[in-house]
């Protein structure tokens, strides 16, 4: 076994395993968002139906903010996520493509007189 393989082997399951660690991260705070959205949802709806009157059902209400806080937080991002991804591919623009290489961030040099 070349050290190098080992190396890259090692390497490669650090990254996989940052990777995974940080989309748990991602699901869990998703999940608290639109638990959060669909809780401020159903009161709202609670107090609609209270200063209107009608009858409340708990239930279908419930239902409904969930599926409100799904759309809002998952299903309209996504949209707008690939809409300006078709929009950047028409322009020519393709921001989506993967770039190999960075550009190098070079400190702006002064020209000025030395100090000190």
């Amino acid at each position: 076994v070349v050290p190098e393989d080992v190396a890259v082997k090692w390497w490669l399951t650090k990254k996989r395993e940052k990777r995974a660690k940080e989309n748990a991260i991602m699901a869990v705070r998703r999940t608290e968002m639109t638990r959060q959205y669909a809780t401020m949802a159903f009161m709202f709806a609670q107090q609609d139906a209270l200063a209107a009157g009608k009858k409340f059902d708990p239930e279908r209400e419930e239902a409904k903010a969930l599926e409100t806080a799904r759309y809002y937080l998952e299903i309209e991002p996504a949209k707008q996520q690939k809409e300006l991804a078709r929009l950047a591919k028409e322009q020519g623009t393709d921001f989506h493509a993967h770039t190999i290489v960075k550009e190098k961030r070079r400190r702006a040099v002064s020209t000025g007189t030395r100090k000190g």
